[in-house]
């Protein structure tokens, strides 16, 4: 019999949110290049709203557990996840202080990954640069896709 018992961040391992990874990470690297369109420009905004609440759902449990509290599948976590997950995508769409905001944060959170390729490659080292996050009011059409990153999370804190 297989052992069902829940470990930290294991909501991200659900087919849905790895296809939505998947989609996120193949868009952004090369299909919005290969094949520039208003579909390619919504996709990620779409895989983006199924992954991240489930992302930082997963953070706050491997946190938790790595901190020794108490942790589980927690709806609380996950509602809160889907709300900032929407609050920061809309305002980082339609406000620029917030787009602004959210782009630097982005280029600081991939400066890392940024090194790590350049060191490598023995590559100078780059600077933390920007992050290309374009306000369009119309990517707010990727919005609904939230609920099947909750409809996901809900499943794996009932079963």
């Amino acid at each position: 019999m297989i052992d069902r018992r829940a470990v930290p961040g294991d909501g991200l391992l659900h087919a849905v949110p790895l296809g939505a990874l998947v989609v996120l990470v193949l868009n952004d690297h090369g299909w919005k290049r290969t094949h520039p369109s208003w579909l390619t420009g919504k996709l990620s905004d779409v895989a983006g709203m199924i992954f991240f609440p489930l992302l930082l759902q997963a953070a706050w449990e491997v946190g938790r557990a790595l901190a020794g509290a108490r942790w589980g599948p927690s709806r609380r976590a996950l509602v809160v996840a889907v709300t900032a997950t929407v609050v920061v995508f809309a305002l980082a769409k339609t406000w620029p202080p917030m787009n602004a905001w959210v782009r630097a944060g982005d280029a600081a959170l991939r400066w890392p990954l940024r090194l790590a390729w350049a060191a490598a490659h023995g590559a100078p080292a780059p600077a933390v640069g920007g992050s290309l996050l374009v306000r369009d009011p119309s990517d707010l059409l990727a919005l609904p896709a939230a609920l099947l990153g909750l409809w996901v999370g809900l499943r794996r804190v009932r079963g």
